[in-house]
């Protein structure tokens, strides 16, 4: 019996959405004890997505993994003691996480959306301006970003951001968080900067909504429907976003990107 086996494994990244991509694609593999295996590929093959499924870090999309020949996920509650039986180590574990300098890793995401390196060095000011929990998801992002990036950040609430007749500067980056991207505010406020000039960046979780389509540039959190009366996917996606997080995915073509 193999120490290690996959069965048809396939991972797909953004399943059901526009970003769909198979980086797996129905891989089946025996392992022996005592035996060394090479994973060889170009950069973006799926190695990393692959080895990733053996010890749980990732659930496969279909397909089995199987640990002396017994399923990994057929107890998911259980899943992290396989990881103390299949261990992982990444040759610069480092790099797989951060860029080189503060600045490039503040920068890894704006890049992202097609903002070029000057465009992003002349950021001035960043307006955060949401309703509701993505307003504290706003707050909580202030202290990071000032902190990592030294950028002056200002959270406005939505409903007031329009009213109030804001001086903004020009080249400011103004960022409209929104669940559904259809906050009525949210919206207004968008406009509202675009009027004045300021680039508009929308973190929303429906593809297609209209601040997604009206803001200059677009991150799609992805969260999934949220059925609870308490925000507890839509939240973490939105916060775990503007916090700084460089790992996404993105689209040069209409700028837009994907947690």
């Amino acid at each position: 019996m193999p120490i290690l086996e996959t069965q048809d494994l396939t991972y797909v990244y953004g399943a059901g959405t526009p970003f769909e991509k198979t980086a797996v694609d129905h891989i089946s593999l025996q392992i022996e004890e005592g035996e060394l295996v090479g994973v060889i590929g170009h950069t973006g093959s799926g190695k990393s997505t692959f080895v990733q499924q053996l010890n749980g870090l990732l659930k496969p999309t279909s397909g089995k993994v199987l640990l002396k020949g017994k399923d990994i996920w057929a107890e998911p509650k259980k899943i992290r003691a396989i990881r103390f039986q299949v261990g992982m180590v990444f040759q610069y574990p480092e790099h797989q996480l951060f860029e080189e300098t503060v600045e490039k890793d503040i920068a890894f995401g704006p890049k992202n959306m097609g903002l070029s390196e000057e465009e992003i060095k002349n950021i001035s000011q960043i307006y955060i301006v949401a309703c509701g929990s993505a307003y504290h998801v706003g707050m909580a992002a202030q202290y990071v970003l000032e902190d990592l990036a030294r950028i002056p950040v200002r959270v406005e609430l939505a409903s007031e951001f329009r009213y109030r007749k804001p001086l903004l500067d020009k080249n400011g980056l103004a960022i409209i968080i929104s669940q559904s991207g259809e906050t009525a505010d949210s919206l207004a406020a968008l406009r509202e900067a675009k009027s004045k000039g300021v680039r508009t960046l929308g973190i929303v979780n429906v593809i297609g909504s209209s601040i997604a389509r009206e803001a200059d540039n677009v991150f799609y959190t992805l969260a999934g429907p949220e059925i609870s009366v308490a925000t507890t996917k839509a939240y973490p996606a939105d916060r775990f976003l503007p916090a700084g997080d460089p790992v996404c995915e993105s689209e040069r073509g209409d700028h837009t990107g994907a947690i």
